[in-house]
């Protein structure tokens, strides 16, 4: 990634970006490499890539940070820029209670720390940081530390998507707005975060290249508005990639769900977009679509 991509474009910073997740990625049949490898994406569609993910602990699960936190942080920083990665992005889904939301805080300060320190020490710009947010700035009744993030993060990905899932009830999975005023939606939750105080220019608007299917317990009941569902199909758990999609759906509208998205996030001043996940696209439609819409669409400043 070049000074140019990570800066954005001459008119302002941009944000075009997609996690790379190789578990995610449709494999031929036999096969055990990934169909779309990470040498095989078109890094010309987008400003980042974010590489999902670092491993936590196989026994605990969790990451361990001992009393020493200046240490470890400048430890990991180093590791970081020895791998040739540009920032950090943290995914932590999600702090759900208060004491989870205060050190959630408490983390994004001290790693900022850490990263201004090295970069006095280096000369070098500091390391990007970024955090993977709900959609809402609420989660669980419980308000994440806007001021914190404001302080501390470059911006944060929200997570406008995995609305409908594992559940017994079926919805838009990753709908801009709910039109029966009652279910979760990306719109809504922009919202929620913008009167919190996250400013637009901080805000990352996530979509995905992922549908998601389901049995119903009545095959002659349709429609968005069906609440009981026998399971998921297809897969364990309901997902499906864009590029299985278009193999046997003949009338997908991915594509334009995306340009929607990107055109509604240009419109309301945000920072940018990023797809979860760019292995599951296919050739680079997805990808093209977006950075195509964003590059054709005049910017509002928000409303």
């Amino acid at each position: 990634m070049t000074d140019s991509q990570i800066l954005g474009s001459s008119s302002g910073p941009v944000v075009k970006a997609a996690y790379w997740f190789p578990d995610g990625e449709t494999k031929p049949t036999g096969s055990v490499i990934p169909q779309s490898s990470a040498i095989l994406i078109d890094s010309t569609l987008f400003t980042h890539l974010f590489c999902a993910f670092a491993d936590l602990d196989l026994e605990t699960h969790r990451v361990f940070i001992p009393q020493r936190h200046e240490y470890e942080f400048s430890t990991f920083t180093e590791i970081v820029r020895s791998l040739g990665f540009y920032g950090l992005d943290l995914a932590w889904e999600y702090p759900n209670n208060d004491v989870e939301m205060n050190n959630f805080g408490k983390l994004l300060q001290e790693w900022r720390s850490a990263v201004e320190v090295e970069s006095q020490r280096t000369g070098i710009r500091p390391l990007l940081l970024t955090a993977a947010v709900y959609y809402t700035s609420d989660y669980n009744s419980v308000s994440y530390p806007v001021q914190a993030i404001n302080r501390s993060l470059d911006w944060v990905n929200l997570i406008a998507y995995e609305f409908y899932g594992l559940t017994t009830e079926i919805g838009p999975p990753a709908g801009l707005y709910d039109p029966s005023i009652k279910g979760p939606c990306g719109d809504t939750g922009l919202k929620h975060w913008l009167k919190a105080g996250l400013p637009e220019k901080k805000a990352v608007f996530g979509f995905p290249y992922v549908g998601w299917s389901w049995t119903l317990d009545d095959d002659k009941d349709h429609g968005d508005d069906v609440a009981v569902t026998h399971r998921v199909a297809m897969t364990a758990n309901g997902s499906i990639n864009y590029d299985q999609i278009v193999k046997f759906i003949t009338e997908y509208k991915a594509r334009t769900s995306v340009v929607t998205k990107v055109i509604y996030t240009k419109h309301k001043g945000l920072l940018g977009y990023y797809a979860w996940n760019v292995g599951a696209d296919d050739v680079s439609r997805l990808s093209r679509a977006a950075s195509q819409a964003w590059g054709n669409t005049e910017a509002s400043g928000g409303e």
